[in-house]
Protein backbone atom coordinates (compact mmCIF):
# COMPACT_ATOMS: atom_id res chain seq x y z
CA UNK A 1 0.00 0.00 0.00
CA UNK A 2 1.08 3.49 -0.48
CA UNK A 3 1.77 6.28 2.02
CA UNK A 4 0.46 8.40 -0.74
CA UNK A 5 -2.45 10.40 0.24
CA UNK A 6 -5.08 12.31 -1.41
CA UNK A 7 -5.93 11.70 -5.30
CA UNK A 8 -3.17 9.27 -7.41
CA UNK A 9 -1.85 11.66 -10.48
CA UNK A 10 -2.98 9.97 -13.70
CA UNK A 11 1.15 9.25 -14.58
CA UNK A 12 1.55 7.41 -11.22
CA UNK A 13 -1.87 5.19 -11.43
CA UNK A 14 -0.69 4.28 -15.25
CA UNK A 15 2.59 2.75 -13.92
CA UNK A 16 0.62 1.24 -10.94
CA UNK A 17 -1.54 -0.33 -13.35
CA UNK A 18 0.86 -1.24 -15.66
CA UNK A 19 2.77 -2.98 -12.60
CA UNK A 20 0.12 -4.98 -11.55
CA UNK A 21 -1.13 -6.56 -15.08
CA UNK A 22 1.39 -8.30 -16.76
CA UNK A 23 -0.45 -8.10 -20.33
CA UNK A 24 0.02 -4.37 -20.24
CA UNK A 25 4.07 -4.95 -19.73
CA UNK A 26 4.39 -7.49 -22.48
CA UNK A 27 2.22 -5.42 -24.72
CA UNK A 28 1.40 -5.30 -28.38
CA UNK A 29 5.29 -5.43 -29.44
CA UNK A 30 8.42 -6.99 -27.12
CA UNK A 31 10.60 -4.35 -25.89
CA UNK A 32 13.05 -3.53 -29.16
CA UNK A 33 16.60 -1.19 -30.53
CA UNK A 34 15.47 1.06 -32.84
CA UNK A 35 18.46 2.69 -35.17
CA UNK A 36 17.54 6.16 -36.23
CA UNK A 37 19.59 8.85 -38.41
CA UNK A 38 19.85 12.53 -36.72
CA UNK A 39 20.27 15.78 -38.42
CA UNK A 40 23.97 15.47 -39.30
CA UNK A 41 23.66 12.33 -41.24
CA UNK A 42 24.92 10.24 -38.37
CA UNK A 43 23.13 7.32 -36.33
CA UNK A 44 21.81 6.72 -32.89
CA UNK A 45 20.22 4.03 -31.12
CA UNK A 46 17.21 3.80 -28.41
CA UNK A 47 15.47 1.05 -26.62
CA UNK A 48 11.86 1.24 -26.31
CA UNK A 49 9.65 -0.58 -23.89
CA UNK A 50 6.38 -2.84 -24.71
CA UNK A 51 4.67 -0.16 -24.03
CA UNK A 52 6.51 2.67 -26.47
CA UNK A 53 8.47 4.45 -23.88
CA UNK A 54 12.04 5.19 -24.58
CA UNK A 55 13.97 3.59 -21.89
CA UNK A 56 17.46 4.57 -22.75
CA UNK A 57 19.28 5.80 -25.90
CA UNK A 58 23.18 6.06 -27.45
CA UNK A 59 25.69 8.41 -28.39
CA UNK A 60 25.86 8.85 -31.61
CA UNK A 61 27.93 6.85 -34.33
CA UNK A 62 29.34 7.87 -37.71
CA UNK A 63 27.43 4.81 -39.40
CA UNK A 64 25.10 2.41 -39.21
CA UNK A 65 27.00 -0.36 -38.52
CA UNK A 66 28.71 1.26 -35.85
CA UNK A 67 25.12 1.92 -33.99
CA UNK A 68 24.71 -1.72 -34.49
CA UNK A 69 28.23 -2.51 -32.79
CA UNK A 70 26.98 0.10 -30.12
CA UNK A 71 24.12 -2.53 -29.17
CA UNK A 72 26.23 -5.78 -29.55
CA UNK A 73 28.29 -4.35 -27.24
CA UNK A 74 25.83 -3.18 -24.91
CA UNK A 75 24.38 -6.84 -25.14
CA UNK A 76 27.22 -8.30 -24.52
CA UNK A 77 28.19 -6.41 -21.44
CA UNK A 78 24.87 -6.56 -19.93
CA UNK A 79 25.12 -10.77 -20.15
CA UNK A 80 28.63 -10.98 -19.13
CA UNK A 81 27.70 -8.90 -15.82
CA UNK A 82 24.51 -9.79 -14.77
Amino acid sequence: MSKFSGPVPARRQQKEFAMANPHTLLGAHPPQFEILPNTNGQYYWRFKAANGEILCHSETYVSKQGAENGIRSLIQGIKANY
